[in-house]
């Protein structure tokens, strides 16, 4: 397991699962909550990432495949993908964790406008 990034939330790290390379995103407890109350934020927090990534990929944008998702691990298992769009960071991290999340962002807003009733 190697670890590419680490903060506040979450540490990145690379891992093998069913025989392949994955990228790991591991949401860890935070001990100034409450036990129940940190669970469901990390599931509500999961859940909303990964359904951005999959909003993100129907509409075309190059994410990562989502292969696993862990809720009581609070652990993402995603596909290793080389990074074109970042160089500086690891060949190995999904389009940047930053750059995934802006695309997130724009595509879930797009969801939003789209499936609205007028």
């Amino acid at each position: 397991m190697a670890v590419l990034a680490q903060g506040a939330e979450a540490k990145v790290y690379i891992d093998r699962f069913l025989g392949r390379d994955v990228i790991v995103k591991e949401r860890f407890p935070k001990r100034y909550r409450h036990p129940e109350l940190d669970a469901k934020l990390t599931k509500q927090r999961i859940l909303g990432e990964v359904r951005a990534i999959a909003r993100c990929k129907d509409v075309g944008v190059a994410t990562p495949s989502i292969f696993f998702v862990d809720l009581s691990g609070g652990k993402i298992f995603m596909e290793c993908v080389a990074s074109s769009v970042a160089p500086q960071c690891s060949p190995c991290l999904p389009c940047c964790t930053g750059v995934v999340m802006r695309a997130a962002v724009l595509c879930g807003l797009h969801w939003q406008v789209s499936t609205r009733t007028l």
